[in-house]
């Protein structure tokens, strides 16, 4: 799973690493250092480079990693030594997970990809490209959930004939975390798929398709994840403030006339990234945006663009992948059953010659 590309308050950096490579575009009269700071960082972002150092990425990672654990230890301390093989299998099956989500950008070009965990959700892979094609975006979004189940599937028959327990618990896991990705609900993976594959084509289905999602999710949390109502209201204000901050950031730049198309070189002006820096801190207030989220922000408005859906060729081999991902899924569990319990494949039996008869 991704994260929404627009970053929060919430979550600023105090620190962001500046290369001192210069950039194409002539020296800026900004009066505060920090917009000169941003302006540089944020063409690096539009020209590609990256900006994040693996030090950073990797701290990032190993911090949100503990607070994962922390969070699952403590929700599961009533298990005892059962806890530990939990956490394990939890832990690898999101890294597997989000390990193909990783890869995947890595090979179609995307810049300062990270890993990261999210407490009460799971983990999430971000990074960035401008040109992205949407066959591209969607094998992106597959190379998630894909591999982990068709791990999980030999390993399922193989504890279904006496594996350790270990095995039937990881298959289990691998089969149900990402079977749960594929459902059309965004901002899972399979929501996401159905997006751009078919919904986005028509602003109308696009909006109904947002607006179920919605709906699907917030149903999602309160009775899958079982997460407290509490933490689903905090979770719907952030969404909806996200919303009004970019509705709000919209407006205020065809207020002040201020252009978010991009010069042909592809690296933004000074005047028109000093507009840009004034309106988002007037959205947020002057010192709540951090030197890196004032240029991601910016780099957001400026490369933001309709999504586009793939071709009905490209569409129809990708809904084949999907549904034939979801039957195989199906008839894995079905088989295990099966295995374990004879009994179920006779019943399964008689039922389909009721049905043919």
């Amino acid at each position: 799973m991704l994260p929404d590309p627009y970053p929060s308050p919430a979550t600023l950096a105090p620190h962001v690493e500046v290369s001192n490579e210069a950039v194409p575009a002539e020296a800026a009269p900004f009066r505060d250092p920090r917009h000169q700071e941003a302006f540089h960082l944020l063409n690096q972002k539009l020209l590609g480079k990256e900006t994040q150092s693996i030090r950073k990425k990797t701290t990032t990672f190993l911090i949100t990693l503990a607070l994962f654990v922390g969070w699952l230890a403590w929700r599961d301390s009533d298990n005892g030594a059962d806890t530990v093989m939990s956490l394990a299998v939890i832990v690898g099956v999101l890294f597997v997970h989000e390990s193909g989500h990783f890869l995947a950008m890595k090979y179609f070009g995307y810049k300062d990809v990270s890993m990261f965990f999210i407490p009460f959700f799971g983990a999430a892979v971000k990074g960035r490209k401008t040109d992205v094609q949407p066959w591209q975006e969607v094998v992106m979004i597959l190379a998630g959930p894909l591999p982990g189940i068709l791990i999980g599937l030999p390993l399922l028959m193989q504890a279904a004939g006496g594996g350790h327990p270990w095995m039937k618990e990881t298959a289990f896991m691998l089969i149900l975390i990402n079977g749960i990705n594929l459902l059309p609900i965004k901002p899972l993976d399979g929501g996401r798929f159905f997006e751009i594959v078919l919904f986005c084509r028509w602003r109308w289905t696009s909006m109904l398709f947002g607006f179920l999602s919605w709906v699907g999710f917030v149903f999602f949390l309160l009775k899958v994840a079982d997460l407290s109502p509490i933490v689903v209201i905090a979770l719907t204000a952030f969404q909806a403030s996200v919303a009004w901050r970019q509705r709000k950031m919209r407006i205020k730049l065809r207020e002040r006339d201020i252009s978010t198309q991009l010069p042909p070189d592809g690296s933004v002006r000074p005047e028109q990234a000093l507009g840009l820096f004034r309106t988002i801190e007037d959205v947020f207030s002057p010192h709540a945006v951090s030197v890196a989220n004032l240029a991601e922000i910016a780099r957001h408005h400026l490369t933001e663009q309709k999504q586009k859906p793939t071709g009905i060729a490209a569409s129809l081999g990708l809904l084949a992948i999907y549904f034939g991902t979801l039957l195989l899924m199906v008839a894995g569990l079905i088989g295990y059953g099966v295995m374990r319990n004879p009994a179920l494949g006779d019943r399964l039996l008689a039922l389909w010659s009721r049905i043919t008869s």
